[in-house]
């Protein structure tokens, strides 16, 4: 295998992660088999877009990201369109894998672990679609920011702090079981802290995890009020 530059890598991953996706059964050539989650989370969606208020007039005991992102995509181009967020999605998964590998490889190493970590993302995420899948890129972020201090040291950024509550909000609004992954670098970050304490990073922390959290939690709260099914949602 010839060098390859970063650049041709990043053309790679986005090749490999359509490949991934082609046995998908919400691809334009799939078997319309779907799983009975994505059978689930679709209707939910169409019946919202019928008018129906979720966790009022209907019930699955998922968070609102998921029908929230089923309502947007369906609409967009059907359950096809849940397939090329999903591509995306993938995509996004094996460029942070090989971020992760460029901390301590090459390209080409990089490229092989990205690849053979999508591989293994087919076990559980070959069908997509479900809550799993929407958190586990923000999951695969958090590893990365993980990564990386371990290898540097130093303090976390604020847009990497924001973000990695941004991930806690996501996984806790999809199912709340995801976020688990997260609860390690949290306690990473905070014994960090801890242990080489700076008050003013400390004030840095907790403007980024307010920032963080209230991108994700807002907006939600507020169609929840609008629709009126704040109470059954809880």
């Amino acid at each position: 295998m010839k060098d390859i530059s970063d650049k041709k890598a990043w053309w790679i991953i986005g090749i490999m992660a359509f490949v991934f996706m082609i046995p998908h059964s919400m691809a334009p050539w799939g078997n319309d088999n779907y799983p009975t989650d994505v059978c689930v989370y679709s209707r939910c969606a169409m019946w919202m877009s019928d008018g129906l208020v979720m966790y009022r007039d209907m019930f699955d005991h998922k968070g609102p990201l998921v029908y929230l992102v089923y309502q947007l995509f369906t609409s967009i181009a059907g359950l096809q369109g849940v397939w090329l967020f999903d591509i995306l999605i993938a995509g996004v998964m094996m460029g942070l894998f090989y971020r992760i590998g460029r901390l301590y490889n090459d390209e080409k190493s990089s490229l092989v672990i990205s690849l053979l970590m999508g591989m293994y993302m087919q076990l559980p995420f070959v069908d997509g679609g479900g809550p799993e899948w929407i958190a586990a890129p923000w999951c695969a972020y958090c590893c990365y920011v993980m990564a990386r201090h371990l290898k540097d040291g130093g303090y976390f950024s604020f847009a990497e702090m924001g973000i990695l509550a941004m991930s806690v909000g996501v996984c806790l609004m999809t199912k709340v079981n995801t976020s688990a992954g997260i609860i390690p670098i949290a306690a990473y970050a905070l014994f960090h802290l801890i242990r080489y304490w700076n008050g003013r990073v400390f004030l840095r922390y907790a403007g980024a995890v307010t920032a963080g959290l209230g991108v994700v939690f807002v907006p939600i709260a507020w169609w929840l009020y609008k629709e009126g099914n704040f109470n059954e949602f809880i």
